[in-house]
């Protein structure tokens, strides 16, 4: 019993191994495996024993005979094994293709109502200079290879102008937040969200097979980006990783529709300050917001 355990744990052990460093490997593991339980059945002592009786009741030339049948039975279940595992493993192959490399779930998102004006600001750390989130959506990736992946680049778009989508400014993610409303200018909060920032959290990071990873995305709008007519935008995420697959966000996957704001944020109040007495600057080449 603790033998079948160990070789089933050590089979497992083996084939993820191979499935992860040296995948172009895998059918030959798996033919191998199962080669394996293959012999485990053959070797029992039921049929050995009925092996044994049969090939001395034989003699001369049918002993040749039965030895080239169990030859010719071996190599056949081997082209069978090989077949079908070539076969599954390339079905399973198509369906991660379809799917793609990666799943991308939004969940909480914001849009500032006004595209040059923010509620959310990064606040550059002693300094006296501010510049405006446009945009705070929270992300979970998930890794659908079958091997270990590195994420190289994230882009958050949105769409404008005749079905036309921009891809939005990152904005850093290691300076202090605020919340303040301009209608409220000495009603400022330090604020910290919940489960971190996605560019953080991929940066130098290979995600397993089926491993999430899951956090905040800050963006501002660039300079070039058209509003639609209706004034109504949607975001989408493209993440694109070292092998250069890639995924945008799929619309017909249902998406959270909370609001950033009804999140359980952290805060805290930052006494002494009006946000007028900030200046007001772009992050990168977000000009539109310094000639207003």
């Amino acid at each position: 019993m603790h033998r079948r355990l160990w070789e089933a744990i050590i089979a497992v052990a083996i084939e993820e191994s191979v499935r992860a460093f040296m995948p172009f490997l895998l059918p030959y593991v798996w033919v191998a495996i199962l080669l394996g339980l293959t012999a485990e059945v053959a070797t029992s002592k039921a049929a050995t024993q009925t092996r044994r009786t049969i090939y001395e009741n034989a003699t001369g030339t049918w002993r040749y005979i039965l030895v080239s049948v169990c030859l010719g039975l071996l190599c056949g279940l081997t082209w069978v094994y090989w077949k079908g595992v070539t076969k599954a493993l390339a079905v399973i192959e198509s369906s991660r293709k379809e799917r793609g490399p990666f799943s991308i779930t939004q969940g909480a998102a914001w849009i500032a109502p006004n595209f040059f004006n923010g509620f959310y600001w990064v606040h550059f750390t002693g300094s006296n200079t501010i510049t405006p989130i446009n945009i705070m959506a929270f992300y979970t990736i998930t890794n659908l290879k079958t091997t270990t992946s590195r994420i190289s680049n994230l882009s958050l778009e949105m769409s404008g102008a005749g079905g036309e989508w921009y891809g939005l400014d990152n904005l850093t993610t290691h300076q202090e937040i605020w919340a303040a409303d301009m209608q409220h200018p000495t009603s400022v909060a330090a604020i910290t969200l919940p489960e971190g920032f996605l560019m953080d959290k991929i940066a130098n990071r290979n995600l397993a097979p089926g491993e999430p990873v899951m956090g905040w995305m800050l963006c501002q709008i660039p300079a070039s980006y058209i509003p639609s007519g209706n004034n109504y935008a949607r975001i989408r995420l493209r993440v694109e990783d070292t092998a250069t697959d890639q995924k945008v966000q799929d619309f017909d996957i249902p998406q959270t529709s909370a609001n950033v704001l009804s999140t359980e944020m952290q805060g805290r109040a930052a006494p002494g300050v009006d946000i007028r007495d900030y200046k007001i600057v772009p992050e990168g080449a977000f000009k539109p917001l310094v000639e207003k």
